[in-house]
């Protein structure tokens, strides 16, 4: 069973500010609600200055930044492939990547309060810290590949650069997305890109589509994950429509 060190900093982010040292350290080490207080927080960006940040070679220019627990991946031909699959989607897509600081991360949540990379980077972490506890208590009662679990959320849903696209300022569902879900454009993009038939397969299933299928150890993390991170904005979107 591959064991994975605890996450490396890259000194080359030591120019970060001390705000987002100190987010990234809160993120390693936190809860889960912390997380994702600590993740919400620190993508309240509006579009304008995430425009400006992305112009400037800041956060929004680089994959890496937008999502630093790319980092954690140890296999570094495996992070390269990540890396190229977001690069892929964007190049196909209408959205920049500043765009993914102020969209929101679901546009079937009435006024849903939390950004696409918020969202993204929280189950990535969510799933990253579950499946190290899994792995060190259940040993090989229960084989995990960390970096799998890990690749597998920071691209679940890369396909939604091919399912959104901006419309006077807003993401809208484009007509490619209204034909083609998520997590199969997006299996497309990782397979492309030639990410491992591993990863791929949690792109595929980590939606509800997936339930049709049978999913490995790693994909039922990242799909707990998931909606660990999304069930209870929709109970909340559904508790304030049902008091209007």
């Amino acid at each position: 069973m591959k064991q994975v060190s605890p996450p490396r900093e890259d000194p080359a982010r030591e120019t970060c500010s001390g705000a987002a040292d100190a987010n990234r350290r809160a993120l390693v080490g936190g809860s889960v609600m912390g997380i994702l207080a600590s993740v919400i927080g620190s993508n309240g960006l509006g579009l304008a200055q995430a425009q400006t940040i992305a112009a400037s070679g800041g956060p929004a220019s680089d994959i890496s930044d937008l999502w630093p627990e790319i980092d954690w991946i140890e296999d570094t031909t495996l992070r390269s492939q990540v890396i190229a699959c977001w690069e892929s989607a964007f190049r196909l897509s209408t959205l920049h990547p500043a765009d993914l600081y102020n969209i929101p991360f679901s546009i079937k949540i009435p006024g849903c309060p939390v950004s696409f990379n918020a969202h993204k980077r929280c189950v990535a972490i969510v799933a990253y810290k579950s499946a190290k506890e899994m792995a060190g208590l259940f040993g090989a009662a229960l084989p995990i590949n960390l970096d799998v679990v890990l690749a597998g959320a920071i691209l679940a849903d890369v396909g939604k650069l091919l399912e959104y696209e901006m419309l006077n300022g807003k993401a809208v569902m484009s007509s490619h997305g209204r034909l083609v879900k998520h997590s199969v454009s997006g299996a497309h993009l990782a397979l492309d890109a030639g990410l491992p038939d591993s990863v791929v397969h949690i792109v595929a299933t980590h939606s509800g589509e997936g339930d049709l299928n049978e999913r490995s150890t790693e994909s039922w993390i990242v799909h707990h994950a998931d909606f660990m991170c999304t069930d209870p904005f929709i109970a909340i979107a559904k508790k304030q429509l049902a008091n209007r």
